[in-house]
């Protein structure tokens, strides 16, 4: 069972949860997200800025 479908009413049940989460996966995954979501990692959509008027 995974942390999402696991029981989490109470704090107890969140502790329980989450200690068998593999930290490091984690980590991981969220150190790949922010890495996407650094603004040199983005791609500039030039229609868009012109739709919004940006490029002025």
């Amino acid at each position: 069972m995974t942390f999402a479908e696991s029981p989490r009413g109470t704090y107890a049940e969140i502790r329980e949860a989450r200690s068998k989460v593999d930290l490091d996966a984690a980590r991981k995954a969220l150190d790949s997200y922010a890495e996407g979501a650094r603004a040199e990692n983005m791609l500039v959509h030039d229609n868009y800025i012109k739709a919004i008027q940006l490029d002025k």
